[in-house]
């Protein structure tokens, strides 16, 4: 019994970065993108949009924006959890 609760523990790691990736790679492939929610009322502007993005990390690789989300990041001096220290992101 132990064993087998053993395996299964262990089969869930792959499993769970698997189903995240096909999530955030499904996130990614989506159109539009999280600064042009409302076009029609308000704008942001090129040098906000540049600022945002660099501040939530968009301006890297895709791959470099999964393994921050998953694992974590250095960033302006210090280490930032991603999903395996428990920090999901903003709550909306």
């Amino acid at each position: 019994m132990a064993r087998f609760l053993l395996r299964r523990l262990l089969w869930m790691v792959p499993v769970m970065t698997l189903i995240a990736l096909v999530t955030f790679l499904l996130m990614h492939a989506a159109p539009g993108g999280p600064w042009d929610r409302d076009t029609a009322r308000r704008r942001v502007d090129s040098s906000t949009e540049a600022k945002l993005n660099e501040q939530f990390g968009l301006d890297k690789p895709l791959w470099r924006q999964f393994i921050a989300y998953m694992v974590g990041d250095y960033r302006d001096g210090e280490w930032r959890w991603g999903a395996v220290g428990g920090n999901l992101g903003p709550s909306y």
